[in-house]
This record gives C-alpha cells, sequence and structure tokens, in this order.
C-alpha cells in the first residue's frame, strides 16, 4: 500500500453539480498512474461514479434521497464499500459523484479520519445550462458553502479547464 510520509493516503472529490464538466476532469486526473477512480471498473458505469456503489449498498434508498443534504449517509458504508474498488496499490483516491456537492463536510469530516482531503470545485457558466434555473442556483449554494467552508478546496470553472 502507498501512502504519504506520515502514513496517510490522499483523498480527492470533484465537486461538481451534473453535465458540468466533472467526467472529463476525472479523466484527465485518471491519466496518472497515483490515482485510483472508479472510472474504469465496469459496475461504476461510464461516468466512473462510486454513488452506483452506495446505490448498492443502501438498496437504492440512497439514490432516492441523494441531493437531500440532511439525508443520513452512513460514511462507515461508504467507505468500505469504495474500499473494495479502489486500488489500494495507488496514492491517491478520487471519486466524482455530483451528489457529494451538498454533503461535502460530511465526506470531508469521515475521509480526514484515515487521511489527508482534498476538492475540487467546478461549475459552468450559467447562460450554457438549459437545465431547470433553480436546480443550478441550488448547486451553486452548495458549492458557495464549500468553497468557503472546506479546507483544501480548490476552484475552476469548466471554461477554465476547456481553455
Amino acid at each position: 500500500m502507498i501512502v504519504t510520509k506520515e502514513g496517510k493516503r490522499i483523498y480527492l472529490f470533484i465537486l461538481c453539480p451534473p453535465g458540468m464538466g466533472s467526467t472529463i476532469l476525472l479523466r484527465l486526473i485518471s491519466t496518472s498512474p497515483t490515482i485510483s477512480t472508479f472510472l474504469l471498473h465496469p459496475s461504476a458505469g461510464w461516468a466512473g461514479e462510486g454513488q452506483i456503489f452506495i446505490n448498492a449498498a443502501t438498496k437504492r434508498v440512497y439514490r432516492e434521497n441523494r441531493w437531500d443534504p440532511d439525508y443520513a449517509l452512513d460514511m462507515d458504508t461508504v467507505s468500505s464499500n469504495w474500499d473494495k474498488h479502489w486500488d489500494k496499490s495507488k496514492l491517491i483516491h478520487g471519486d466524482k459523484s455530483p451528489p457529494t456537492l451538498c454533503r461535502a463536510n460530511m465526506f470531508e469530516d469521515h475521509f480526514k479520519q484515515r487521511g489527508d482531503v482534498y476538492f475540487i470545485c467546478m461549475m459552468r457558466d450559467p447562460y450554457m445550462i438549459h437545465e431547470d434555473a433553480r436546480f443550478y442556483v441550488k448547486m451553486a449554494e452548495y458549492q458557495k458553502c464549500n468553497l468557503e467552508t472546506l479546507e483544501n478546496v480548490l476552484y475552476i470553472s469548466y471554461e477554465d479547464l476547456c481553455t
């Protein structure tokens, strides 16, 4: 098992609403030989999101409640389930499940007990969105909170990523 000098693993979470570029960012990051993601795992689907494993572990209750930030997600179940699918020979374990956006502090609190936790927050220009404007505003509110409260966070826009 590869760990940091301090004996810790690194966790990287991409916080991004659906359809705003997280898959391309994950694909780029996954080219590093030091990161394990669910991108190539056959059960994770084409987008490589760990939420598929949470759905299976919670008998799909999570799917119905994934955008409810007050839903009591069992983080021990999440991490033990994800540990089965992450490559333990890699230093960094990453995920990009969009609903993590509304409970990032929960993920930070849990995973910092196990290692160093980092987040990349990403949003897209609202004028490029053809979806429900209320959903976009809600996602932007979550991101604002994440940027203000998370310890190790980087923000990039989708447009910056493309550039």
